[in-house]
Formats: structure tokens, C-alpha cells, sequence
């Protein structure tokens, strides 16, 4: 047992909190229940607007 200057004794199982583990594996992303249900965005998100040339470098200019 471990005492603090305020005179309380504590145990160290009682200053432990319990670990949470998260299952990621259940989870179910709103792209995966997008599929599932057969909604699927059909339309680009982005479309290229044109190439721009920067030191001999194709960069693509997206629109938004």
C-alpha cells in the first residue's frame, strides 16, 4: 500500500484503469455501407482542369 501526504492510503489496483480495446475489424466504415447498400457515388469528386509544367514536372490543376 502506498500513503499520500493527505493521509489516504490507496492501492495500486484501485489507481489503474481498466484498458479499452477497440475492435476495429467490426466497424463498418460509411464507404463499405455505401457499397453494401448499392449507393455508390457515381460522379468524380475532382476534375482535372489542365496541366501546369513546374521545373519539367507535370503537376494536374483539380478542380474541386
Amino acid at each position: 500500500m502506498m500513503i499520500n501526504p493527505f493521509g489516504v492510503t490507496m492501492k495500486r489496483n484501485e489507481m489503474r484503469k481498466p484498458k479499452t480495446i477497440i475492435n476495429y475489424r467490426d466497424r463498418v466504415t460509411q464507404q463499405e455501407k455505401n457499397v453494401d447498400s448499392r449507393i455508390v457515388s457515381t460522379r468524380p469528386t475532382h476534375k482535372v482542369k489542365g496541366v501546369e509544367v513546374i521545373d519539367g514536372v507535370e503537376y494536374y490543376v483539380l478542380s474541386v
